[in-house]
C-alpha cells in the first residue's frame, strides 16, 4: 500500500513537471519564431525604429537578452500573471523610409500562465516612441 501511493505522488510530481515544461519558450526557441507574431509598419528608418523599439523595452522593464540590428530577445520575469516570457522582436527595413517590426511573445512556461499581451504592448509603445522622437 504504502509503495502504491509513493508511486502515485512520484507519477503525479513527473505530470506536474511536464504539464509545467512542455511548451516553454527558450532564448533559442522564441528566435526561430520569425512570422508567427504580430506585425506593424513605421514611416521611420529602421535605424529610428530599432531605438525606439529600446526606448520601449526600458519603458516597460523588459530585460535584453540577446540583442541585434535587425532582431532582439527580451525578456519579462515571474508576475503574479505568468511565470515570465520571452519575447522576440524582428526588424526588417522595407525602404529607407518604412520599416516593419514584429513581435512574437511566448510564456516561459506554457501551461497555468496568463501573460500580458506583450506583442501589442511593444508595438504600441514602438509606435508612441518614434512618432513622439524618444529615441
Amino acid at each position: 500500500m504504502r509503495s502504491a501511493l509513493a508511486r502515485g505522488i512520484a507519477l503525479a510530481a513527473l505530470a506536474l513537471m511536464l504539464a509545467l515544461t512542455g511548451a516553454c519558450a527558450t532564448t533559442e526557441t522564441i528566435k526561430q519564431t520569425r512570422g508567427d507574431g504580430s506585425k506593424r509598419l513605421y514611416p521611420h528608418d529602421a535605424k529610428a525604429v530599432h531605438a525606439a523599439v529600446l526606448a520601449t523595452a526600458k519603458a516597460k522593464d523588459l530585460q535584453i537578452v540577446e540583442g541585434g540590428t535587425d532582431s532582439l530577445v527580451l525578456s519579462h520575469g515571474v508576475s503574479w500573471r505568468s511565470f515570465g516570457e520571452r519575447i522576440a522582436v524582428f526588424i526588417r527595413s522595407i525602404s529607407p523610409r518604412l520599416t516593419e517590426v514584429e513581435v512574437v511573445s511566448k510564456p516561459v512556461f506554457g501551461t497555468w500562465n496568463f501573460p500580458r499581451d506583450w506583442e501589442i504592448a511593444v508595438l504600441d509603445g514602438v509606435g508612441r516612441s518614434v512618432r513622439d522622437g524618444q529615441n
